[in-house]
């Protein structure tokens, strides 16, 4: 049995007769159950990949042709588990359900005191419980979902109902699209701007616009038609926030392109005018919250930037410390190229 956690979502299996394997004619052929439907033909191939293995049990058989070339009937399984995130288990549901309920008996309190807030406050209950429901299934950082279901939780307590319902309406949109996306391998341009767009909207109105961002996409870009990796940015994008800009003072600006190279490939690019990797780094070796807050987002998300080179693939991921005239740092650009037609994401 291999037993893989819930970042190691890919694979390679590799295979060979030990027997059979001096024949010219042998063929192989797998199938892992839960994910392909019937056995798939490799050929001669002796490995195969898998990505994107959602949380639970597979098994993985392989079998082969003998010297007359039927498929023999002794067929080789291995047992595949994949372990659940955190926010997947059922205890932490339980603990999600529970404060749900007790989030809806506040709300209920509250509505027997105002016959007025009646229609928003069971319109805001409904979409919070919807949200956590969502936030349970979403693989995205928790300590953004956490972050968002407290502010929430917030503006209920103060009373600002109108500012709760808002937030609530972007964050249930945002996950909806993050689910939407999250069985599919590529996404367009166009579906990964919207997210980033809602993430960001998201986490402006938490820390009361105390950031400015842009998202710009090159007009010789189809965005509707050019594929990317689900997700592939905003972990980027969440690192240039929390690591680069919350520690600077003022004048906090973050912008993302999508630009057009030629008609082969495209740049993302993600740039902010933060504090710089090494002030960043600093900080993280000094303070034992920002070690416990660290993500695996980044490492899976140049992890998945590798193996789409492994693919044959264009993908070239690109770190730049910024500097001003004086040399002090004044940010951090990341880019990524990306071929315009990727495969077997």
């Amino acid at each position: 049995m291999l037993e893989l956690a819930p970042s190691e979502d890919f694979i390679t299996l590799q295979y060979a007769s030990l027997s059979h394997r001096d024949i010219p004619s042998l063929q192989y052929s797998y199938q892992l159950e839960g994910i392909d439907k019937d056995w798939v033909n490799a050929g001669r191939a002796i490995t195969t990949s898998y990505t994107n293995l959602l949380p639970g049990t597979y098994l993985f058989k392989v079998r082969s042709t003998d010297e007359f070339g039927k498929w023999m009937t002794n067929i080789r399984q291995l047992k595949i588990v994949v372990k659940p995130n955190l926010w997947q288990t059922w205890w932490f549901m339980l603990a999600c359900m529970i404060a749900g309920s007790a989030a809806g008996i506040f709300l209920y309190l509250a509505y027997r005191q105002s016959q007025q807030k009646e229609l928003m406050l069971l319109r805001i209950s409904k979409m919070l419980a919807e949200s956590q429901l969502m936030a349970l299934r979403a693989q995205m950082n928790p300590h953004f979902i956490f972050n968002c279901l407290n502010s929430i939780q917030e503006c209920i307590v103060t009373e600002k109902y109108a500012e709760a319902s808002k937030y609530l309406n972007k964050f249930s949109k945002l996950f909806r699209m993050v689910l939407h996306n999250s069985g599919k391998d590529l996404v367009t341009v166009e579906q990964e701007r919207q997210v980033l767009q809602l993430y960001l909207e998201l986490e402006v109105m938490r820390f009361d616009g105390s950031f400015s961002y842009e998202i710009i996409v090159d007009p010789m870009l189809e965005e509707d038609q050019i594929v990317l990796p689900s997700m592939l940015l905003q972990p980027f994008v969440e690192n240039a926030l929390w690591h680069g800009l919350l520690h600077k003072s003022s004048d906090r600006k973050l912008l993302i392109e999508f630009i057009y190279i030629d008609e082969d490939i495209f740049l993302c690019r993600i740039e902010d005018n933060g504090i710089g990797r090494k002030k960043s780094f600093e900080l993280k070796a000094n303070s034992a919250k920002y070690k416990q807050h660290d993500s695996q987002g980044l490492r899976i998300t140049k992890d998945r930037i590798d193996l789409l080179n492994k693919q044959g693939n264009h993908a070239i991921l690109t770190i730049t410390d910024l500097c001003d005239d004086g040399g002090n740092a004044s940010g951090t650009r990341i880019e990524i190229e990306l071929s315009t037609y990727l495969t077997n994401a």
